[in-house]
């Protein structure tokens, strides 16, 4: 098997994830309030004011776990995901992996190929029912390593819980790419440990 070399920067990624949440909370509330004045205007303006941005104080906000928001993070995995598996399949088309396409081949391609570009590492574990059903761990997820909230540990936690919903679309992406739908359940177990449960249409 070639050894692939890195080609998504760690810092940029970093820089990525890191401003997602916040854009995504800046975005729904935006339009919210939008869709609010274009009831009673008919004419919506959205913008981002300026001092929304660059403010870790947009992490209280109310919106942070909502259906919007998570939806909109999850939403832009699943298109880095679609796109990072076109991208190391084309790469490595030599990848035993992928000569196999069951359904566990194609699992172990994320805790190995995908894992490893975008983290720098693979996955640290990868449990299945043999039935469609998959759990993925990483027992120190690297988006998390430099979070810490004055708070405690659980104000941590819970600002945190965004951010997975990023890489649970980029797994639900890759799936797809191979043609199979799923469900992602991110969770973290033991802060920094992370647990991402999939249930699959196979």
């Amino acid at each position: 098997m070639t050894e692939i070399t890195p080609q998504v920067n760690a810092t940029c990624l970093d820089l990525l994830i890191n401003e997602m949440v916040p854009l995504a909370i800046r975005t729904t509330r935006e339009l919210k309030q939008s869709y609010e004045q274009a009831i009673e205007s008919l004419v919506p303006q959205i913008s981002i004011k300026d001092e929304d941005t660059g403010d870790v104080e947009i992490l209280n906000s109310e919106l942070l776990h909502s259906e919007d928001v998570t939806h909109k993070l999850e939403n832009c995995g699943y298109s880095i995901g679609i796109r990072l598996s076109e991208v190391l399949i084309y790469k490595d088309s030599q990848n035993e992996i992928l000569k196999n396409l069951e359904l566990l081949n194609i699992m172990k391609f994320i805790c190995r190929d995908v894992w490893r570009e975008l983290y720098g590492k693979q996955m640290d574990n990868l449990r299945t029912n043999h039935r469609g059903t998959f759990v993925l761990i990483d027992n120190a997820f690297k988006t998390f390593q430099r979070f810490d909230s004055p708070v405690d540990l659980q104000d941590t936690i819970y600002k945190c819980k965004p951010y997975l919903w990023i890489s649970s679309g980029i797994i639900r992406g890759v799936l797809k790419s191979f043609g199979v739908d799923s469900l992602i359940t991110p969770e973290i177990t033991k802060f920094p440990m992370v647990s991402f449960n999939i249930q699959t249409n196979v």
